[in-house]
């Protein structure tokens, strides 16, 4: 009668920590998903800042080369106003 007892005592403490195993995976799972999503989340903005700042390089690098482009243009039109006047040559 005491081994069946034991037994049934055993089988109630398994039965206990199993449902508390279950509940720990459970959470775990819950806050893998979480995680998950925060981290497609933050693949999504990282994705959207990197395509922002291509852009405003993009338009830096036209910015730079139209202002290339037009002190080219200054330099040019001051060696020709030197070249005309007789002072360089």
């Amino acid at each position: 009668m005491a081994a069946l007892a034991s037994l049934k005592a055993e089988i109630l403490d398994l039965s206990n920590r199993l449902q508390l195993a279950n509940q720990e995976r459970d959470h775990f799972e819950k806050t893998a998903m979480k995680l998950e999503t925060e981290r497609r989340r933050l693949e999504q903005r990282m994705a959207e800042d990197a395509e922002l700042h291509e852009e405003q390089l993009t338009e830096l690098h036209s910015v730079i080369a139209e202002l290339s482009r037009k002190n080219l243009q200054q330099r040019s039109m001051i060696i020709q106003e030197e070249d005309t006047s007789g002072k360089r040559k």
